[in-house]
Parts: C-alpha cells; structure tokens; sequence
C-alpha cells in the first residue's frame, strides 16, 4: 500500500531539513562560509623598503619620499622638470629628505629604459640619466638605444652589459609595481612622504607643505 501523502511530504522535508543542516556543517567545518576565515581573500601586506632602489640624498635624511613613476609617463616628465629641481635644491641637497625612485607603470611601454638604468644605478649614474631618459620618450622601449643612451654619460659599458646579463631587473620592476599596487598607487606620479600621500604632477607648494609637516 502506498504511504499516505502527508507521510511522503513529512519524509520529504525532513531529508531536505537533514540536507541543509549537512552542509551548513561542513561549511563551519572548512572555512566557516568566509565568516571566520577570510585570510585568503587578503592581500599580503608589502612594506615600504628601499631595497636595490637608486637614492637621491643622504641615507639617513629624516623624510623620506618614495616617488613611483615611469619614463613613459608624460605628468612623470612635469614633475621632474617642475617640482623636483625645487625639491632637490631646498630639501635633498639640505639632508632633510631622500627621494627614493619606485617603478610603477604609467603607459608601461619604458621597462627596458629602466632596466637600464638600475644597472647604471650600479655606477652611481642613475639620476642622471632619469634626466635624459625624460627627454628622449620616443627611444624608450629600446634597449640598445638606451643603452647608447648611457654611453653619452661615460658609463662603463662593459660593465652595464655584464650587469644587465647577470640581473634580472625586470624582476625588480615587477616587485616594485606590487609595493606600489600594495601601497595605494594606482597612476603616476604618485608620492608617499612618512605617512602621507601625493597623487600626481602637483605644484612645488604641495610637496613643500607635505614635507615640512613630516619634519615637524
């Protein structure tokens, strides 16, 4: 005889109830739902850290301002030719602050002109030829351009080969995107002084302002 309907509409939520409460288990079981474990979700932290980055000052200069920018970024340009001389002058030269260059992509097209200049930063010619790097934007994806680029500065070419052949820097410029991405920056130029953060090509006052609250 078949079981009356109520009896099957009884068995049948019971199951259904029994389903729900398994699998609500297991959930609690592995990761909760998300609710108790969402670490992997996370990103990992990365620090600011100067690491094999070329610096402009004295080491140990109080403030310290990580600058993220890319040869091929025309505001990085305005920058360097803007508030940066300004900066250089009254604050690097002084021993109050130290700039420390970070790659970050702007149009990203400039990886092998900064590959060549961490090598250079070897041979202490970094910053000058981040000057000449800006006024030749149109030889920047070129290495051997680059390359003769630095010759002009009296580079040891040699030793500019041997370093590019023995260092991946492109890694280095990966590294440097994710401290940056980590950090908050999401353009160029883009500037963290102890704390505080500026976004952009911005006046010579606004750095001015921001640095001297760092010293105070």
């Amino acid at each position: 005889m078949d079981e009356p309907i109520d009896q099957k509409k009884s068995n049948k939520a019971l199951w259904i109830t029994g389903l729900i409460i398994a699998i609500f288990v297991i959930g609690l079981l592995t990761n909760g739902f998300g609710l108790f474990n969402s670490s992997p979700n996370i990103k990992e932290p990365i620090p600011l850290a100067i690491e094999n980055s070329p610096v402009l000052g004295d080491p140990n200069a109080p403030v310290t301002i990580y600058e993220f920018s890319d040869f091929s970024c025309q505001f990085c340009g305005q920058f360097a030719k803007g508030a940066l001389p300004l900066i250089k002058q009254n604050y690097v030269e002084t021993g109050k602050a130290k700039i420390v260059f970070k790659y970050f992509p702007g149009h990203g097209t400039a990886r092998p002109a900064h590959a060549v200049g961490l090598a250079l930063n070897e041979q202490g010619l970094f910053w000058e030829f981040h000057d000449l790097a800006f006024d030749n934007p149109d030889d920047l994806g070129s290495l051997n351009k680059m390359k003769a680029l630095a010759e002009t500065l009296g580079a040891d070419m040699d030793q500019l080969d041997s370093d590019l052949d023995a260092t991946n820097y492109y890694n280095q410029l990966q590294r440097e995107t994710n401290m940056g991405s980590a950090n908050g920056v999401e353009g160029t130029p883009f500037f963290l002084i102890n704390g505080r953060s500026i976004s952009g090509a911005q006046p010579y006052s606004v750095f001015e302002s921001t640095i001297e609250n760092a010293l105070n």
